[in-house]
């Protein structure tokens, strides 16, 4: 069952506080309207994905897909203050200088 972005906060709020939690404090904590919480929570009581105000085992599953197991940081391109030598001559774009910087300071 693919879940709603809303449904999807208001889960992850209850998973995270692992507590009761009253309409307004889901609607603090997952960024929602009180009457976007309010529909929601009716909506998954009805699907059996929480139960006096708790995640059922199947509202954890159904939070299973959306687990990161891994993560990729990707840093930025290396900045032009840390560049050894003398800029070049002409201008350049910061993407043309920054290949360019790779290419002229190997590390």
């Amino acid at each position: 069952m693919a879940l709603s972005r809303s449904m999807f906060k208001v889960l992850v709020a209850l998973a995270k506080s692992n507590t009761h939690m009253t309409q307004r404090q889901l609607s603090a904590a997952s960024g929602l309207s009180l009457g976007t919480v309010n529909g929601v929570l009716h909506e998954a009581e009805d699907a059996g994905l929480i139960a006096d105000g708790m995640l059922t085992i199947d509202g954890l599953k159904s939070l299973k897909p959306y687990e990161v197991e891994n993560a990729i940081i990707m840093a930025g391109a290396m900045p032009l203050k840390n560049l050894r030598g003398p800029m070049p001559a002409r201008d350049f774009t910061v993407s043309e200088y920054t290949n360019e910087a790779w290419s002229m300071y190997p590390i």
